[in-house]
C-alpha cells in the first residue's frame, strides 16, 4: 500500500514538472516592441497622441498592449492573423503598419521581428470605405526595436 501511494506521488510530481516545463517556453514567446510614432493615431477604439511607445504582444492570446512613455496608461487591442506580406520591410526588424484615411492614421498591422507573418487590427468602416476608392488610403511603416 505504501509503495503504491509513493509511486502515485512520484508520478504526479513528474507530471506536474512536465506541465510546468511545457508552459515556460510559451511565456517566452511574448514580444516587447518599442517605437517612436511621429503622428497621432487610432489603435482599436483608442485615440493616441504622437510619441514614444512600448508594446507587448502575446501571440497566443493575440493581445497587443500599448503603453505611452509619457502617460501612466495601457491600451489593449485584439489582433487577428493576417498581414502576410511585408511589402519590402526587413524581416529581421519589427514593423507597425499604419493606414491613413481621411486625415487620420489607423494602426493596421503589427509585425514582430524575425517573423514571416503579421497580425492585423480591426479598422473602422471609414477606412474600409476609403479602401474601396482607389488611392484613398496610404500606408506608413514604422520600424520597431
Amino acid at each position: 500500500m505504501k509503495t503504491l501511494i509513493s509511486k502515485k506521488v512520484i508520478g504526479m510530481a513528474i507530471g506536474l514538472t512536465v506541465l510546468i516545463g511545457a508552459a515556460m517556453p510559451a511565456t517566452a514567446q511574448v514580444s516587447y516592441l518599442r517605437a517612436k510614432i511621429p503622428f497621432a493615431f487610432v489603435a482599436g477604439k483608442s485615440s493616441l497622441p504622437a510619441g514614444e511607445y512600448t508594446m507587448q504582444m502575446d501571440p497566443r492570446t493575440r493581445v497587443l498592449q500599448i503603453q505611452p512613455a509619457a502617460a501612466n496608461a495601457t491600451y489593449s487591442v485584439m489582433l487577428s492573423p493576417g498581414g502576410d506580406e511585408r511589402k519590402g520591410g526587413r524581416a529581421d526588424t519589427g514593423t507597425l503598419r499604419f493606414e491613413k484615411a481621411g486625415g487620420q492614421y489607423y494602426m493596421a498591422e503589427v509585425w514582430r521581428p524575425a517573423q514571416d507573418f503579421g497580425n492585423k487590427l480591426a479598422v473602422p468602416k471609414a477606412v474600409e470605405r476609403a479602401r474601396g476608392n482607389s488611392g484613398a488610403v496610404s500606408t506608413v511603416d514604422i520600424t520597431v526595436r
